[in-house]
Formats: structure tokens, C-alpha cells, sequence
């Protein structure tokens, strides 16, 4: 996972995550206990990890797949890669 910050073309931050600390089984599993229920909706470990495991087979497919894309009014451009 890369998370690049971009200010008026200046590469600001460029941040790396190995893919597999992130979405593993086991953060899958602890992620309900510290995920806030604020719409009503309730995750299972299961089904978050069905998640992860969807998610690790795309970036498979897909490595440079953008998972966010934000761009700022003061020109600020946020890239979260998958």
C-alpha cells in the first residue's frame, strides 16, 4: 500500500506499507472490536476477512489499483494505492 501527498506538484510525502500488514487475517479479525458502529452495521471477523481476502486477490490483478484519490482546494493532491 503507498500513500503519496502531492502539493502544487511537489511530491510532499511518500509513504509504504507492505500490503500483507495491513490485510491479514488477523487484523481482519480484531478490526470489529475497534471499528465504531455509528450506522447500525455490525462486521463479522468472517466477513471482513472474505473482505481482505477479496482485496489481496484484485491487487494481485490490479498492483497500482488507486483505492483513494483526493484532491484539495489549495491544491493538495492525496493517493492511497493499493
Amino acid at each position: 500500500m503507498k500513500i503519496l501527498v502531492m502539493e502544487q506538484g511537489e511530491q510532499k510525502v511518500n509513504l509504504h506499507f507492505p500490503t500483507g500488514l495491513i490485510l491479514n487475517p488477523v487484523t481482519a479479525t480484531l478490526a470489529p472490536v475497534f471499528m465504531k458502529q455509528e450506522d447500525g452495521m455490525k462486521y463479522t471477523g468472517e466477513q471482513l476477512r472474505k473482505a481482505v481476502q477479496a482485496l489481496k486477490e484484485y491487487k494481485k490483478l490490479h498492483p497500482e489499483w488507486v483505492l483513494v484519490e483526493v484532491d484539495s482546494h489549495s491544491g493538495e493532491h492525496v493517493e492511497i494505492r493499493l
